[in-house]
């Protein structure tokens, strides 16, 4: 890394290697090098995002997903920012960023339950009613859809 610290396959294993024995700042500092020599990998900043988070970096982290977000505006990538901030608690912030996952594809299903699951928190009851519901119309078995009618359950649904 040290001859090439922009190579992006090297730096997304080494960083795995130390985040794997707990090493968090080491794997961060490989990944912001290598992020900021490949601008345009996905995938390095969302291990960087990820990497940062599980430090309680949350500022950076929430930098480093925007990386990803600025070469892809796609709803998978505001969704991932979403879940994260969702995550640290930062509910203003995750409700805007999952609202954005929505209108980017209104088809994918995931950034529904994420968004019910945020005003759930909030309190915002009828909103995330409607949110938790349109999750399960579009993906009636999918991954979330027991926690979706358990939510919805808790809000006397």
């Amino acid at each position: 890394m040290q001859a090439n610290p922009g190579d992006g396959p090297l730096a997304f294993g080494l960083a795995e290697r130390y985040r794997q024995i707990g090493r968090f700042d080491d794997a961060a500092r490989v990944l912001e090098r290598a992020a900021f020599s490949n601008p345009n990998d996905i995938g390095l900043h969302h291990l960087w995002g990820d990497i940062l988070g599980q430090a309680g970096r949350y500022d950076e982290a929430e930098t480093a997903y925007m990386g990803a977000i600025r070469t892809d505006p796609s709803a998978g990538n505001f969704n991932k920012l979403g879940t994260a901030l969702l995550t640290w608690g930062r509910y203003d912030k995750a409700e805007i960023a999952l609202s954005q996952a929505v209108q980017a594809d209104p088809n994918i299903p995931e950034p529904y339950y994420r968004l019910g699951q945020v005003l759930v928190a909030t309190g915002d009851e009828a909103r995330a009613t409607e949110q938790l519901q349109r999750y399960l119309e579009l993906d009636p078995n999918g991954s979330y859809a027991e926690d979706a009618r358990k939510l919805l359950e808790s809000l006397g649904n």
